[in-house]
């Protein structure tokens, strides 16, 4: 091509640009000025994974064309056409545009330029500088007090070891810590102890903070409230925010423990990483004296009995290192209990008092779990057959129908999460692929059968406390009961002694709990699987693969 074919089209070119602006069958110049660009940040403060808002006010009086974003280091290229939309320019246009970071954008500053154009051709562009040191998740207690704690009253003084972790992903400011004398009755919160006073703890931005401080109490029984307060650094718009955690101290001066746990995991990480369920809470039949049910899915399998739910100490039963036929309580001394069969369920009684323990392995009947049909088959729902007459007689329908009979995770009766029926153990259940849950989240649910017809309640299970979810237990009505003991038959003799006896199994099979759903809270942002045994009547909700 030569010199003076170029020429010629350049000219051309700017002739035609000239008449776009200027033909009385186009859109006209009106002052032929570069566009007014407003936006309402130009700095943003976020973090990987959030979306960001680019807003703001665009004016020109020849007409707004096209309005670009671009930032190829976030993939980010939008074009807003504005006369494609509209079909003609606009003099004005408010600009307001969500984009979301990618999780793993880590640099410390992206700009993100906004050009906007007129019909004439002229441009205007600011940048907006989005920099990853904003805080949207507030602290996080790897390991918070325990919610329930038993000190046991010294000879001359009694002091407790008060630990918690506390963590945050951009960094934490402050705490603010302390120990109150505390009515359990009442639920009153008292004065401070005199040998703790309430305390801030300057954290200057780190990230993870471990708190150990040594808490003397008067010597004698009574109860105390921790209270811990973590401070995040301050946000983009200067709001704080903060992340609280708290848990009772009772001081006994024996070892009759009002609760007791099984823990099958060796830290205090593990012991508060879960939204409920571990440690496992056991039964105490007697003064002083415990009686623990476990299924054993791995052999040599270790675990530990305590009265706080949140760390192994200050109190731990295990096996005395000089006696191996008695437990003792000597945080970080004991010895394990060593279960060695895999996919055995285990008993274990113990006696806080004594010292006496003994383990056995058992089977479970039939009679003894309350789930009646093939998990997974086609069954005739012959209990939703029935019909209520007004009367105290039941009468059957004519519309019994087949459905395929599953559980889980209920939220309503078609709601279900179902679950997975371990190919070993047929009494246990879990989630095969994880649900995901936000910190601070509650959830409401029971463990129930699904039903399309919405008549949900054939098997189902209710915990004794809707937020400590420790023990879900079957529940059930008169009608249920008749129907159970219709099924086993009265002539079948070991469900007659395990229907009448005193042994806690019968609270699995009558209730006791009243129509509570669990209600449990989720302390740290994850993805958690779901375990029930309906033989044991305990569920537990953890980040672990089954």
């Amino acid at each position: 091509m030569n010199q003076k074919l170029l020429s010629f089209l350049a000219v051309g070119a700017l002739l035609a640009g000239a008449v776009g602006c200027n033909d009385d069958d186009d859109w006209k110049k009106v002052d032929g000025a570069d566009p007014t660009l407003n936006l309402l940040q130009t700095s943003i403060r976020t973090e990987g994974g959030q979306t960001i808002n680019i807003s703001g006010t665009l004016t020109d009086a020849d007409g707004i064309s096209t309005i670009l974003l671009w930032c190829p280091d976030i993939y980010l290229k939008k074009t807003i056409d504005i006369i494609e939309i509209y079909g003609e320019p606009l003099t004005s246009y408010d600009l307001n545009y969500d984009f979301k970071l990618q999780k793993y954008k880590t640099a410390d500053q992206y700009d993100i330029e906004v050009t906007v154009t007129d019909i004439c051709g002229n441009e205007t562009t600011q940048t907006v500088v989005v920099t990853l040191d904003g805080d949207y998740t507030a602290p996080t207690f790897t390991v918070a007090p325990s919610a329930e704690t038993t000190v046991l009253m010294g000879e001359t003084t009694t002091s407790f070891s008060l630990e918690f972790t506390v963590t945050d992903n951009i960094g934490l400011d402050y705490l603010i810590v302390s120990v109150n004398k505390y009515d359990l009755s009442t639920k009153e919160i008292g004065e401070s102890i005199s040998s703790f006073y309430p305390m801030t703890v300057e954290l200057y931005g780190k990230t993870k903070y471990s708190y150990c401080e040594e808490v003397e109490f008067d010597n004698e029984e009574g109860a105390y409230i921790v209270q811990v307060e973590a401070y995040d650094l301050p946000a983009q718009n200067n709001e704080v925010r903060s992340s609280s955690a708290s848990g009772t101290i009772t001081v006994l001066g024996g070892v009759d423990f009002s609760k007791m746990y099984l823990a099958d995991v060796a830290t205090a990480e593990e012991l508060n990483a879960d939204v409920f369920g571990v440690p496992m809470r056991v039964d105490r039949v007697g003064e002083c004296q415990y009686r623990a049910r476990y299924y054993n899915q791995k052999a040599n399998t270790e675990i530990y009995f305590i009265p706080q739910k949140g760390a192994l100490s200050p109190i731990c039963y295990g096996i005395d290192p000089t006696d191996d036929t008695k437990f003792i309580n000597s945080p970080g001394n004991v010895l394990p209990l060593v279960l060695p069969q895999a996919n055995t369920y285990y008993e274990i009684n113990f006696n806080t008092d004594s010292g006496e323990y003994s383990v056995a392995t058992y089977e479970v009947a039939d009679y003894m779990d309350p789930v009646f049909w093939d998990y997974g088959s086609d069954n005739l729902n012959m209990w939703f057959s029935y019909v209520d007459t007004g009367t105290d007689d039941w009468v059957s329908t004519d519309d019994a129908w087949m459905q395929e009979f599953y559980f889980g995770y209920a939220t309503g009766p078609t709601d279900v999460i179902r679950f997975t029926q371990d190919s070993t153990n047929p009494h246990l259940y879990y989630w095969d692929t994880p649900q995901s849950y936000s910190a601070g989240e509650e959830l409401n649910f029971m463990i129930q059968n699904y039903h399309s017809q919405g008549w949900w309640n054939f098997v189902s299970w209710r915990v004794d406390d809707s937020s400590e979810c420790d023990i879900f237990y079957y529940y059930g009505n008169a009608i249920k009961q008749a129907y159970l003991d219709w099924y086993w038959g009265e002539d079948v003799a070991d469900w007659k002694m395990w229907r009448d006896s005193e042994d806690y199994r019968k609270q699995l099979i009558y209730g006791g709990s009243g129509d509570k759903w669990a209600k449990p809270t989720v302390n740290n942002a994850g993805d958690y699987y779901l375990y029930f045994d309906t033989h044991l009547g305990r569920a537990k909700l953890v980040p672990n693969q089954p």
